[in-house]
């Protein structure tokens, strides 16, 4: 790996009054996406600047496949010390494209979690390590017909998924018409009720980890995010949840599932 990248250091000078956004690294090679923008003035911690094209990955979590290439929209995107990231040498004879694909195999991630270390809740992938794995690397030609294969199969995967998605839609749409038939006549509770407001507050251990949850948007439900480190826990007054709590995600909190 060390003869394919270089690492990446481009120190970030913000300015007070532009925005900017931050990266994030979805698990299991499912993208870097940005975790929203934020105004100059209100970072207070080093950031780097990244760039289109370069491969980056997050310290904690590239063994739980958290890395990928950074996106088109997100260069300039600014990322912490934990999201090192790399440059594609040109003499190192891999195209972009191969490298975007290699890094979601089950083989890279292997690769990462070697490369990794650190007790149960401080492993970390040891950049140094990382760089002097061995990867299998076609000719030229090879990664060119690999890359368009594997792009003609992903087109027609988003293809049906999109398709999938119309008929989900319209299936959540007729079971709606069908349940508000069903409770027409049914009396009204006030939801305080229905579902009394508990918190379950806890004090964070800074030797653990933790879970996150967020809530999707139009009734998708909830989903967890990658594991936190509770020493680098910057909201307050995190919350327990339980299965079948019904949650209202005005906050971040901290999950646990029982």
């Amino acid at each position: 790996m060390g003869e394919l990248l270089s690492r990446a250091d481009s120190p970030a000078d913000l300015a007070p009054d532009t925005e900017y956004h931050e990266v994030t690294i979805r698990l299991w090679g499912k993208g870097v996406v940005s975790r929203g923008k934020v105004r100059g003035a209100d970072v207070t911690t080093a950031r780097r600047f990244v760039r289109s094209g370069q491969l980056i990955l997050s310290k904690i979590d590239a063994r739980n496949g958290a890395l990928g290439m950074v996106p088109s929209e997100l260069d300039g995107a600014i990322v912490s010390n934990d999201f090192p990231s790399f440059e594609l040498q040109e003499a190192g004879g891999c195209l972009p494209g191969f490298m975007s694909w290699l890094v979601q195999s089950e083989s890279f991630v292997d690769l990462c979690k070697a490369s990794s270390e650190g007790t149960t809740n401080r492993v970390r992938i040891k950049e140094d390590r990382f760089l002097q794995q061995r990867v299998p690397l076609p000719s030229l030609p090879e990664q060119q017909a690999i890359v368009v294969r594997l792009d003609a199969l992903a087109d027609k995967t988003r293809q049906l998924t999109a398709h999938l998605d119309a008929i989900e839609a319209d299936a959540d749409q007729l079971l709606a018409q069908q349940f508000r038939a069903a409770i027409a006549d049914a009396p009204y509770r006030p939801m305080s009720d229905v579902a009394p407001q508990e918190k379950r507050q806890v004090v964070l251990d800074t030797d653990k980890r933790y879970r996150e949850v967020g809530a999707r948007s139009f009734g998708k439900g909830l989903f967890v995010k990658p594991e936190f480190d509770a020493a680098e826990a910057t909201w307050e007054k995190p919350v327990w949840i339980r299965s079948g709590d019904l949650v209202r995600i005005s906050l971040i909190v901290t999950a646990r599932f029982a």
